[in-house]
Order: structure tokens, then C-alpha cells, then sequence
């Protein structure tokens, strides 16, 4: 078996392009030489986004900027986008942060997984996705990285990370539209198919059918809390489409997840899987009739 493998290797690594069913006989042996020859038949093109949390927000802000790289990459013809995330154990200690940020509590690694790492699956172009925690480490990697893939930001290095363009944050909307891009090329956002199933499935238990579903997703964050919801003006709302067949979805903020309901009435229910999976949460938003909310991020 080792000799059959090793002659397959040799003749591709040649040029001499064979079907892994010619000398790979073994279930793994042909699905490792797939991978082999999908590189080998120029289907390798791809795209490398640095996700560097030194000089990025780390909030749903990096969602804004996975889809401008997945626009990037469209641009660019390349097949996949790999991600690469780079967050050291004390970042971010940035002048004027927040006492109260999270992430400067020790909770970077799970923000960075919840959310950084989990709306990677929102994109169908998604290839390899990595995390570092260690710069030298990082920067090794995206030396030998960027000689086969394209990297964005395009003028990214690893001792001096910055993500202004135009003075504009890559991480932002404005880089989301271009004169002459097709509104249908701008957003890439794809909920998994099996989420979304989840997602209909839980409105149909907790909803029921017949009714108009409108998610509200409530802003009730810690830091620049004159951005939150005014929750005495969407309580209003609620209370005007009492008696109808409208029932309002709410999504609470990660910090008051589980606390005591914000909103109240017999057409409201809380969902808290949505504010604790972002998947759920991109599958909700997409199976609901209508979404309300403030800028309160993608």
C-alpha cells in the first residue's frame, strides 16, 4: 500500500495527473489524493483574510469585515477564503478601552470562538480557518502563507497591523458597496441549511403557525450604553399589536441573556439561543417575516 501511494505521489508531484482511483485503492488513501489533486488542477487559488484583534474591534464587527474579504476574493477569482485570527492572551489593551470590555476580562478566547470563529460558516466560499495567540508564531505562518494566497488586507504585516483605508475601517459598512458592484454581489451571508431548519422548527414550537413573526433584537450593552435600545418605545410597539395575530421574537443582549424579560406580553418570547449561537441567530433573522433593531451591528 505504502509503495502504490508513494508511485501515485511521484508521478503527480511530475506532472502526470492520475485519478486517486488508480493506485489508491484504500476509502482514506482516496480522499487524501483528492485533496492532492484538487491543488494540482489549479483549484487552489485562494485568499488569505487576517482577522488581527490588535488593531480590530473584537465584536460583531468582524463580520463586516469577513464580507468584504469574501467580495475581495470574489474579485479576485480565487476559490476559497481562509481566515486567519490573531488575538494574544492580554489583547486588547488599547488606549480609552472600557474598563467593562469583556475581552479585557480574560474572555477574548471565547468571544474570538463565538463569534469570530463561528460566522466563518456563514460564508460558502470558507476554507481553512486558523487561531493564533502568539505573534511570532503568526507571522512565521504568513510568511510561508502569502506566497501561494492573496492576502487582504493587501498592505497587512504583522508588526504593524492597521485596517484603515482612506481612513475608513476595513471592518466597517462602507467598504460593503462600490459604485459598480451589483447589489446582489454585495452580502454573502448564508445561514447552514441545517440551522435553519433548527430555526423554523423552534418558531414553529414556540410560535406556532398563522402568525406575522417579527424578531427585535435589543441592544443593552455595558460599553457606549447611550447606543442601547430604548426599551419604554419598542414596549409601545409590542403593546400596540396586542390582540393580533403579530408576535415579536426577542433577541437580548450577550450581557443580559437569562435575565429578567426586558419586553413583556402574551405576543412576545424570548429567545436566548440566538444571542448564544450566531448561526441560530443568522438562521432566525432569515426564517422570521421582518427583523427590528438599532445599528447595533450586522
Amino acid at each position: 500500500r505504502r509503495a502504490f501511494r508513494g508511485a501515485w505521489h511521484m508521478l503527480n508531484n511530475l506532472g502526470i495527473r492520475l485519478p486517486a482511483e488508480s493506485l489508491l485503492r484504500s476509502p482514506l488513501d482516496l480522499k487524501v489524493g483528492r485533496h492532492y489533486l484538487d491543488r494540482a488542477a489549479g483549484r487552489g487559488r485562494r485568499v488569505l483574510a487576517i482577522c488581527d484583534f490588535a488593531s480590530m474591534p473584537l465584536s460583531y464587527d468582524v463580520v463586516y469585515f469577513l464580507t468584504v474579504a469574501d467580495n475581495f476574493r470574489r474579485r479576485q477569482g480565487a476559490s476559497r477564503l481562509d481566515v486567519a485570527f490573531l488575538a494574544h492572551h492580554d489583547d486588547p489593551h488599547i488606549d480609552g478601552v472600557e474598563p467593562s470590555d469583556p475581552a479585557v476580562q480574560g474572555e477574548h478566547r471565547t468571544f474570538v470562538h463565538n463569534l469570530g470563529v463561528q460566522a466563518t460558516q456563514l460564508y460558502e466560499s470558507i476554507g481553512d480557518v486558523h487561531f493564533f495567540t502568539d505573534r511570532p508564531a503568526f507571522t512565521d505562518y504568513f510568511r510561508q502563507a502569502r506566497r501561494s494566497r492573496i492576502v487582504f488586507p493587501t498592505a497587512y504585516v504583522p508588526e504593524c497591523p492597521d485596517f484603515l483605508v482612506d481612513g475608513v475601517p476595513l471592518y466597517g459598512m462602507r467598504h460593503l458597496f462600490t459604485d459598480d458592484a451589483p447589489v446582489e454581489d454585495v452580502c454573502s451571508l448564508r445561514p447552514p441549511l441545517r440551522q435553519l431548519d433548527l430555526a423554523r422548527r423552534w418558531l414553529e414550537r414556540n410560535v406556532g403557525p398563522g402568525k406575522t413573526v417579527i424578531s427585535l433584537t435589543l441592544r443593552e450593552s455595558p460599553m457606549q450604553a447611550e447606543r442601547n435600545s430604548k426599551i419604554e418605545e419598542w414596549q409601545k410597539l409590542i403593546d400596540h399589536y396586542r390582540g393580533t395575530n403579530v408576535v415579536f421574537v426577542v433577541v437580548r443582549d450577550f450581557f443580559t441573556v437569562y435575565q429578567k424579560p426586558a419586553l413583556t406580553g402574551d405576543n412576545v418570547v424570548e429567545c436566548p439561543e440566538a444571542v448564544l449561537n450566531i448561526l441560530f441567530r443568522s438562521a432566525l433573522y432569515e426564517a422570521v417575516d421582518l427583523n427590528l433593531f438599532v445599528l447595533n451591528g450586522p
